[in-house]
């Protein structure tokens, strides 16, 4: 008994509880309370960006057609979202607590690396036979290319998971007290994510929509039209992700154990005692078959574009005529100077952000409600903002950026769409990084470094994650048709549009086999490219400064 009192005492105090001899359970959740008005803050910009961008639609969608159009896609994407969420919960579980995480890791690499466009093209096909257009195919669809986004996030968060956790498990039995509060932050933030990406992405309602019109869609067909109406639609989308987004006080650090003693590489008896829980064993079995699942259509699409390459080049037909090299290595070249300038600036903002520490949890709120926006938004700033040269009085600033009369054929608005397109993603990514990293710069201060200096060190010594997370983004962001979509110059065609316009005229091999090439490029990228340098790069250092 007083060995049981004893390391509840000793977890108490390593966890932050106030005391000891009061303890009861662990603070899982160590938030202000907030009052009523600023609690309501930010659902009501939401609905006030959504209200305003409702109201600013064309004439044309005044009435009953606006309202159905929003209605549809906000239905769509709630459906999809707390699908692909409870999904991803599954898949999560089954993840965390198993002995062998490499069959999930490739599952998601692989779903990352192919075109939803293709997946869309693949489902109404043998063997799946899903209807060619209609509600059923585009929530089906739109829920398995979100699915992925979903299980990684809550992966994620159980992966951060106290492992201190996990003895309060074990001694008190109060498993489900701690283990639903970390499992439903982890849902919120999925659903949010899931949600805004499921509404904002214009690949799946494009192909599988049909004469029925979703927001996404219909911002892609003004983009390609040049009517108004952009800014309307950009207006619902970030009112969305703001209000679906929890509220920036969930950002804020917590007072977390040793990472060392938070994550090990061995499991500890607490945590091989909660895995072997009934209730986990079952969820781990249901995961494990519903990635199995979620696999199939994935792989169906690699299966049927290798096939079709094959069968094609046998005969002397390759798809050089429909999907010539060139556009490949013309869209990963833009791709790779979008992500890297973007990933420069993100950079540089985060070490920022980091040594401002009260500045931390607002824009991690903001760049999170970006991130699953920001393909889509990206498309829509440049295309609306862009299309025309910029003047004041009769001095232009800067020419067109978008069109048939944009500078350069369109690859500078092409650039700065993925530059906007991968900002938000590369700053969450670079702020956990440079906080993680701190102790680097702050061995470089304490050894007399100037700011300068002590950047350029954490730069140097972190290069190697730095470069993983450029390739990862442009390994996602080459299978995906926007923000290309809005942006694109009838003169300066890309990839997406290749496989959008085989996609629209229904040829589902040539389609895959489009999608099988950019598959291959973003899966050499993240899963051979990315492990060389992860292994190439030095282990074990030690950046304490010793006295």
């Amino acid at each position: 008994m007083r060995s049981r009192t004893a390391a509840l005492a000793t977890a108490a105090r390593e966890h932050g509880s106030r005391s000891a001899r009061g303890f009861r359970y662990p603070r899982v959740r160590s938030v202000p309370r907030y009052s009523r008005a600023r609690f309501l803050l930010q659902p009501g910009c939401g609905l006030l960006l959504i209200a305003l961008g409702y109201l600013s639609f064309p004439a044309a969608l005044h009435g009953g057609t606006g309202a159905q159009l929003l209605g549809r896609s906000l239905l769509m994407a709630a459906v999809a979202g707390c699908a692909a969420t409870v999904i991803g919960i599954f898949i999560a579980c089954a993840a965390r607590f198993s002995a062998h995480r490499a069959p999930y890791i490739a599952v998601a690499a692989l779903s990352l690396t192919v075109s939803p466009v293709a997946l869309a093209t693949a489902v109404t096909a043998p063997p799946f036979n899903l209807p060619a257009y209609g509600r059923l195919a585009v929530i089906s669809t739109t829920t398995l290319t979100v699915i992925p986004v979903t299980s990684l996030i809550i992966f994620g968060m159980a992966m951060r998971t106290p492992g201190r956790l996990f003895d309060f498990l074990f001694l008190t039995q109060t498993r489900w007290r701690i283990a639903l509060p970390i499992l439903c932050r982890g849902a919120a933030f999925a659903l949010a994510a899931a949600s805004a990406l499921a509404c904002s992405t214009p690949d799946i309602t494009k192909i599988l929509g049909g004469s029925t019109s979703y927001l996404a869609s219909h911002a892609a067909a003004l983009a390609a039209s040049g009517r108004p109406g952009l800014l309307s639609a950009g207006l619902i989308f970030s009112g969305l992700a703001l209000l679906l987004m929890p509220a920036p006080r969930f950002f804020r650090p917590r007072n977390h154990v040793p990472r060392s003693r938070r994550r090990s590489a061995i499991p500890t008896p607490a945590e091989r005692h909660f895995a072997g829980l009934l209730p986990v064993r079952i969820a781990r079995g249901i995961g494990a078959g519903l990635t199995v699942l979620v696999a199939i259509p994935y792989g169906a699409v690699y299966l049927r574009g290798a096939l079709a390459l094959a069968r094609d080049t046998a005969d002397g037909r390759p798809y050089g005529a429909d999907f010539p090299v060139r556009n490949l290595v013309t869209s990963f070249g833009v791709i790779t100077c979008g992500v890297v300038l973007s990933g420069s600036a993100a950079l540089l903002c985060a070490m920022w952000v980091v040594r401002r520490q009260r500045w931390v949890p607002l824009c991690l709120f903001a760049a999170t409600c970006g991130a699953g926006i920001s393909q889509t938004m990206a498309g829509i700033f440049v295309a609306a903002l862009h299309r025309d040269p910029i003047c004041v009085g009769e001095l232009c600033f800067l020419p067109p950026l978008v069109g048939a009369h944009s500078i350069g054929h369109g690859i500078l608005g092409m650039l700065y769409g993925y530059a906007l397109a991968s900002f938000p993603i590369a700053f969450l990514a670079f702020i956990f990084l440079a906080g993680r990293s701190r102790r680097i710069i702050d061995a470089a201060r304490t050894a007399g470094a100037g700011r300068a200096r002590a950047a350029a060190t954490f730069v140097r010594e972190s290069i190697t994650p730095i470069a993983v997370i450029h390739l990862i983004l442009i390994a996602v962001l080459l299978t995906r048709v926007a923000p290309a979509l809005f942006v694109e110059s009838p003169d300066f065609p890309v990839s997406a549009s290749r496989i959008l316009a085989a996609a629209e005229a229904a040829k589902i091999d040539t389609t895959c086999a489009m999608a099988t090439l950019l598959g291959c490029t973003a899966l050499v990228l993240m899963a051979v490219i990315a492990p060389i340098f992860l292994m190439s790069s030095a282990t074990g250092k030690d950046y304490r400064v010793h006295a």
